[in-house]
């Protein structure tokens, strides 16, 4: 790690447990992680079970991508703290942020048993009910965030998130209406806000949103894909192929643009360019199962049924994300159905 010009603070040896821990954190202020874990170390090689230590120490193990030690060392404060709404809270975040749902989902509610007005607790419970697809749960909890909390933004983001999921895309609008008067210059509220409005029927307000989050943060790519979506929707092809490239310019792995441009070019019967823009995209991509469902998309474009079955049949045996296997099965239904 670089010092900045600045020489590290040699580790002492004769510290005690809370004067090593008071360092940990110093270092930490002073963006210095690696330090801050050995002195972290120095605390915990004293004394054990000093907690504030086995907190910083499994949020360090986090922060550098080491889940299991971090989980382990909320999972031991969670033990000596049984009653403590912060601990949970920490193991649950922890659990969440390393895709175990389930038992994230379950400390969080523990958090919360102790904690009922644990904003935080709240708001990421709800996150991780709607990415489980557990959308009536998730309004529940998200509900009582905002009613305990109503100027919260994250709260009345993330449930405004969860209406447009139950396709209630009026009351999410309303959500992110709300939101951006609480915070006039969120770029993530625009961007919601401009979603909401685009699946309501309402092209033009929404662009309006989606250029205000991009100038707000001219790198925000879904921002820039939207604006692609929206003027799609108002059958402006080469203003939305326009949006797309200028994403993958920038970002050549961003799958939905390149899924959308590539949508846009068969959709227009612009077939030789499609094929040579999936050539030049698909090395890019995931999974080369991406690049096979697109050929088969332009060859059944082309007519050639025939073939785009072959290429889609080879998949058949493939491990694939639930999301993918769909898009295969509704392109080998449009096949039978007479259609690309």
């Amino acid at each position: 790690m670089q010092n900045n010009g600045h020489r590290d603070e040699t580790v002492a040896t004769d510290a005690p447990a809370e004067r090593a821990l008071d360092r940990a954190r110093a270092a930490l202020r002073q963006n210095q992680p690696e330090l801050a874990a050995r002195w972290c170390a120095q605390a915990l090689d004293q004394d054990p079970d000093l907690t504030g230590a086995i907190e910083l120490d499994a949020a360090l193990a986090c922060q550098r991508g080491d889940f299991d030690a971090g989980i382990d060392g909320f999972r031991r404060l969670t033990a000596i703290q049984p009653k403590s709404a912060s601990a949970w809270f920490n193991l649950g975040k922890a659990l969440i942020e390393n895709r175990q749902m389930e038992p994230g989902m379950l400390a969080l509610e523990k958090s919360l048993g102790l904690d009922p007005k644990g904003l935080e607790a709240q708001v990421l419970l709800g996150v991780a009910q709607r990415d489980l697809g557990h959308l009536d749960a998730a309004s529940e909890t998200l509900e009582h965030a905002v009613e305990a909390a109503p100027e919260n933004v994250p709260a009345i983001q993330t449930l405004g998130v969860v209406r447009a999921f139950q396709q209630r895309h009026r009351d999410a609008a309303e959500l992110f209406r709300r939101a951006l008067e609480l915070r006039p210059n969120g770029p993530v509220a625009h961007y919601n806000l401009g979603r909401a409005l685009l699946a309501l029927g309402e092209p033009l307000p929404a662009a309006e949103h989606f250029r205000a989050a991009l100038t707000i943060n001219h790198r925000y790519q879904e921002a820039r894909v939207a604006l692609g979506d929206t003027a799609a929707t108002l059958e402006h092809w080469d203003e939305a192929l326009n949006h797309y490239r200028r994403v993958l310019r920038r970002r050549p792995d961003y799958f939905a643009a390149a899924d959308r441009l590539l949508g846009v070019l068969v959709l227009r019967g612009r077939l030789p360019e499609a094929r040579a823009q999936l050539e030049e995209l698909a090395p890019h991509w995931p999974d080369e199962a991406y690049a096979v469902l697109w050929q088969a998309r332009i060859l059944g474009a082309e007519g050639q049924r025939g073939k785009a079955r072959e290429r889609l049949e080879s998949l058949a045996d493939r491990e694939l994300p639930a999301p993918l296997r769909d898009e295969i099965s509704a392109a080998l239904a449009r096949l039978d159905q007479g259609s690309a």
